[in-house]
């Protein structure tokens, strides 16, 4: 009768395990890679425009990052900040959809940042003041599940009393 308890309880544990091992695999994963980009500080002087699809398959409800909405496992961008250790100027991030958008940003540091409707109507927008220059992994999703097309806008600002916002 031991045996067959001790088997019953190895089955589930290996069955949690494995529940728990599949949902971390649904989640955003920055050791994956993202469409590369590469910036200096002075270059987003003047903003950036990139056209994507937001949204994707994974729920970032149950997902140890900050937020909700659904996203894809990898990055939609793999972005390098460099030339801002002198500037130190404010690094934006702000999306441009006909649909309610949500930005998740994994930053050098290693540290999440999420946002939903922090820009105009529905969109999203996380500002990094003083932005450490390095790799800013970066999630363009939905709230709701169906994607959409949409503009992730990436631009700089401040710098010796020049223009701030």
């Amino acid at each position: 009768m031991r045996q067959i308890v001790r088997m019953m309880l190895s089955a589930a544990v290996v069955t949690v395990g494995s529940s728990l091992a599949q949902s971390a695999l649904a989640c955003p994963d920055y050791t994956l890679t993202g469409e590369q980009a590469t910036y200096s500080s002075n270059e987003l002087y003047s903003a950036v425009r990139h056209t994507l699809t937001a949204g994707g398959d994974y729920n970032l409800a149950r997902c140890d990052e900050p937020g909700s909405g659904w996203v894809t496992r990898e990055p939609d961008y793999t972005f390098r900040l460099t030339g801002n250790a002198a500037q130190r100027r404010k690094l934006v991030f702000r999306t441009e959809a006909g649909c309610d958008t949500v930005l998740l940003i994994n930053a050098p540091s290693g540290e999440w940042t999420f946002d939903d409707d922090g820009s105009q109507g529905l969109n999203a927008k996380i500002d990094f003041e003083n932005a450490a220059e390095g790799l800013y992994d970066i999630w363009v999703g939905t709230a709701g599940e169906n994607d959409c097309r949409a503009t992730l806008i990436t631009e700089t600002f401040g710098n010796a009393g020049k223009r701030s916002r």
